[in-house]
């Protein structure tokens, strides 16, 4: 995965883009703020870095287009979360692999627009460099 990005939030959900060069899958893995970090491994299995179960969810990619996009649905914007992507290869058999990078971002807070100033879009609200990334990524688009 050359980049990895929180893309998009709504009330329940959470979507995050990927960028992929060959056939493969993109993982989004959502955890309860402050669990152990996954390596890429456990991130593409969809567990912690204590290998207790995460919220996960998987698309599939033919590396053509280059950008591909994971959600997972189902969240609560009370909490805060702990993002990470990843992906792997789609080769079959034996040949499949994991990719090294794993983006992530901690403390992550979906909201409906309650506090937004303006209230025109769902948007996302991030802790410390969180905020600053999310805000970097928003401006390049």
């Amino acid at each position: 995965m050359a980049r990895g990005n929180l893309y998009d939030a709504t009330e329940n959900s959470i979507t995050a883009s990927g960028s992929l060069n060959i056939p493969g899958y993109l993982h989004i893995l959502v955890l309860d703020s402050g669990s152990p970090a996954p390596e890429s491994q456990q991130c593409v299995w969809g567990v912690d870095g204590d290998n207790n179960v995460g919220r996960q969810g998987s698309q599939y990619y033919n590396g053509e287009g280059g950008l591909g996009f994971v959600s997972y649905t189902g969240l609560d914007n009370t909490l805060a979360y702990d993002v990470y992507v990843c992906s792997s290869n789609a080769y079959p058999g034996n040949n499949k692999a994991v990719d090294d990078d794993v983006f992530s971002v901690q403390g992550v807070r979906i909201d409906s627009g309650v506090n937004c100033n303006p209230c025109d879009d769902t948007y996302l609200v991030v802790d410390d460099w969180g905020a600053v990334l999310c805000l970097a990524v928003w401006a390049l688009l």
